[in-house]
């Protein structure tokens, strides 16, 4: 049996990065890395010249190599030891993994899914997101001084 979601469920998050936080770094790396290949390889083609010719280009390369490097090696992170340790406390970050255990929100640690519950839809997260945050409201109003 699935437990029912509530606005109010909270989670305790571990110290260090959160899945959720570094998949939105590796997607837009990711596109970063894709939109500089396509002005790379346009910009050899419209000069018609190799790297050894152009040292411009020479450099253009090095960093388009190393902008691969460091996207390919934060999303290796994040699946051999950010998602496992999550998943090991009870929960994820990430937004479309690991259904066996809550999905929490990255900032707060609120509960936006709870374990067993099928994924979330956009609009679902957004109206659950919009629940917390409205609960999260009237507990300040409240005096509670929990986020």
């Amino acid at each position: 049996m699935v437990k029912e979601w509530e606005p109010g469920l909270e989670r305790d998050l571990l110290r260090g990065p959160r899945a959720g936080k570094l998949a939105v770094l590796v997607a837009g790396g990711a596109v970063i890395f894709v939109v500089y290949t396509i002005s790379l390889f346009a910009g050899m083609a419209v000069a018609g010249v190799g790297y050894r010719v152009s040292p411009v280009l020479t450099v253009v390369f090095v960093i388009w190599g190393s902008l691969g490097c460091v996207v390919v090696g934060l999303n290796l992170y994040m699946h051999i030891r950010v998602i496992p340790r999550e998943v090991r406390a009870g929960y994820t970050t990430g937004y479309r993994i690991h259904k066996e255990v809550d999905y929490v929100d990255p900032d707060t640690g609120h509960v936006l899914r709870v374990a067993g519950e099928e994924f979330l839809k956009t609009d679902e997260r957004r109206r659950r997101e919009a629940l917390v945050a409205e609960a999260v409201d009237k507990r300040r109003a409240a005096g509670d001084g929990r986020s």
